[in-house]
């Protein structure tokens, strides 16, 4: 559900909005993908059986985790799609800070 009308921090208040923390999040978008039979990391090819189920740990106990590796391997990518299907994609767009305005 995306709400297009919302452009100040009351009205999204007003329309249920609840904060979450960033692991927990992430650790329910895991639970709704693995309930819903997609893969965890779809963009991740080769890492079946080692990396992507200690990852997949880490989240579900909400870890910290860190992602070490050389340029070019794909670090940024794969933190940017566990925020796929996020809660806060649906409230918001992308918008510039100067776009809200405080009420």
């Amino acid at each position: 559900m995306i709400h297009t009308n919302i452009n100040t921090l009351g009205a999204l208040k007003a329309a249920g909005y609840a904060s979450k923390s960033i692991k927990t999040e992430l650790r329910d978008n895991l639970i709704a993908a693995l309930r819903a039979g997609k893969p965890s990391f779809p963009t991740m090819h080769g890492y079946e059986h080692t990396v992507i189920p200690q990852l997949e740990r880490a989240i579900l106990s909400k870890h910290n985790i860190n992602l070490l590796g050389l340029r070019g391997q794909g670090k940024t990518l794969q933190a940017r799609s566990r925020f796929e299907g996020a809660q806060a994609g649906q409230w918001w767009k992308i918008s510039h800070a100067n776009d809200f305005q405080m009420n």
